[in-house]
């Protein structure tokens, strides 16, 4: 397949939130994920309240994990690890 023809093919992104994004905010995440991948991006919500807040995004073998929940997983790996330390 021609280089030209691949970047009009849309990509999907799935995206959890949790919390429903409004229009504005589902237009601008989709211009942004559309620049960064260089084609369209169509994008698939979920919901899901036991990320308490922020986003995690799947798209084209990637996760971006920006959520609220994964923070504080993260935070408490490290308070673990600091403890066994001691």
């Amino acid at each position: 397949m021609v280089e030209q023809e691949k970047t009009k093919i849309p990509v999907v992104a799935v995206v959890t939130s949790a919390v429903a994004l409004n229009e504005e905010q589902r237009l601008k995440l989709s211009g942004v994920l559309s620049k960064k991948q260089r084609r369209p991006v169509e994008l698939t919500l979920k919901t899901d309240e036991a990320v308490i807040g922020g986003l995690s995004i799947y798209v084209n073998g990637l996760l971006i994990d920006n959520t609220v929940k994964k923070q504080l997983q993260e935070m408490k790996t490290s308070i673990t690890r600091s403890l066994r330390l001691e």
